[in-house]
């Protein structure tokens, strides 16, 4: 269905239209949200960090210095990241007293050694500089989504939703972690599945596996579509499947292990990036007796196995089902959720329904980790080179455990999480609904 229609326009649409106009120079316009974009990452980048990403800079300064290299998980990532590191070190002049490493055995930063870190002199060119990559392929990824699309108004939508979402802004530079390499590497590997260009996405899909291990649960969908396909020869399903398990096997610290490639190069110890265990922490979160991740997998690629006229939309379809369900059950991590916002970024800006539902969904998510999070993980901490001097500032939970929880009433600050965490729940139960109902239909923006 075309997405010009006749249906009166509501204020909601009248203003998504005001903003696009006509389909004439969308690129022009495309060009302009990505400045901005630009624009305010700058004005963020030098200012936030977790302690998680001082620990990821520790072990890239390691490698740069001992001119070693990580064959296993995250391969891809750290080596970006290196070069990066290789490229703007001469501008970090005392590096060597920021990222001071002995011992790759205990590359996770301490609290004490981060607040070090962040007292730094050069801590704002540091962060600004370190986080290079993640704005690259952030701006990059907004360049795929803007390609995915022939109908230039959702081409548009997508790059506004993708550059002003709070969730990944948040997690590329506030939180200040990698995801945006990996996901660059999901989209841009769904990009070339749509186009039938199975080698080109099978390998893209394979560099996000290895920058980011947890892609490995995208396989299960990914070898369905493959065995169903009628628009792919037998040999290039072949080169595929090979191409795909054994960049998986690297990703899994598998082939490492058997080519000896983890030795020197990968270290021991309780807090070295051995001891992380990537390929079974991927079917964890168990429940009891079982996984529920895998269930959840089976599920969908039996339905992916059965459904009539499957079409890549089946296999966004699922993608999406996957991360909805999957983030019902998993709060490991704050930033974790960015990875579904490649999926919901396509479903929304195809129909209005669903970017009401994602924006109810990014209020929950924001609204659940302020009332459930630490000094360490949502708060201003978080903003630490700027606040370093102010951290007797109550938090969001010492607020409502101070002012609204009565220490003599039955009703705690884990009944508020809870009550939170439903909410945030039902963000992603309704993003599914919509997500499921629309999996066979070309969707339209107002329908």
């Amino acid at each position: 269905m075309p997405e010009d229609t006749d249906i009166p326009k509501t204020n909601f649409s009248e203003r998504i239209d005001a903003i696009l106009a006509k389909d004439e120079g969308a690129f022009g316009r495309f060009l302009l949200i990505s400045l901005s974009a630009i624009l305010l990452r700058l004005l963020i980048m030098p200012f936030c960090g977790h302690i998680d990403f001082f620990s990821e800079y520790r072990r890239i300064a390691y490698l740069h210095e001992s001119g070693t290299m990580l064959f296993g998980a995250r391969f891809i990532t750290t080596i970006i990241e290196t070069i990066n590191y290789t490229i703007v070190s001469p501008l970090l002049s005392e590096k060597s007293s920021m990222f001071l490493m002995h011992d790759l055995t205990k590359s996770t930063a301490s609290h004490l050694q981060f607040f070090g870190f962040v007292e730094h002199h050069a801590i704002y060119r540091t962060f600004l500089l370190l986080k290079l990559p993640y704005l690259l392929f952030d701006v990059a990824a907004g360049f795929v989504f803007y390609s995915l699309f022939e109908d230039k108004k959702t081409s548009i939508r997508a790059a506004l939703i993708w550059f002003f979402n709070p969730v990944t802004i948040f997690a590329f530079y506030i939180f200040s972690r990698y995801e945006s390499i990996p996901l660059f590497f999901v989209i841009s590997a769904l990009w070339a599945l749509k186009r039938n260009r199975i080698i080109i996405s099978s390998v893209l899909l394979g560099c996000a596996i290895w920058s980011r291990e947890v892609n490995i649960l995208l396989l299960p969908f990914y070898f369905v579509y493959l065995i169903r396909c009628q628009q792919t020869s037998i040999v290039s399903k072949i080169a595929a499947t090979i191409i795909l398990l054994t960049l998986s096997a690297f990703a899994a610290n598998l082939l490492p292990i058997v080519l000896n490639l983890d030795d020197p190069f990968l270290a021991e110890g309780p807090e070295s990036l051995a001891s992380f265990d990537q390929s079974l922490g991927l079917i964890g979160f168990n429940m009891v007796w079982y996984y529920p991740i895998i269930t959840i997998c089976a599920m969908l690629a039996f339905w992916l196995l059965t459904v009539e006229n499957l079409s890549h939309r089946h296999l966004y379809a699922a993608y999406g089902l996957f991360y909805c369900v999957f983030f019902i059950m998993v709060i490991h991590s704050v930033h974790y959720v960015c990875w579904s916002m490649v999926l919901f970024t396509i479903f929304a800006a195809q129909n209005k329904k669903i970017l009401q539902a994602l924006i109810f969904f990014c209020i929950s998510w924001f609204v659940f980790w302020l009332v459930a999070s630490d000094l360490g993980v949502f708060t201003h901490w978080l903003f630490t080179p700027a606040s370093l001097y102010f951290t007797n500032l109550p938090v969001f939970p010492e607020i409502v455990n101070q002012y609204l929880i009565d220490s003599r009433s039955a009703f705690n600050m884990h009944h508020v999480v809870y009550a939170f965490r439903s909410l945030y729940a039902a963000g992603f139960v309704y993003l599914a609904i919509l997500i499921f109902n629309k999996k066979d239909k070309e969707l339209s923006w107002e329908s």
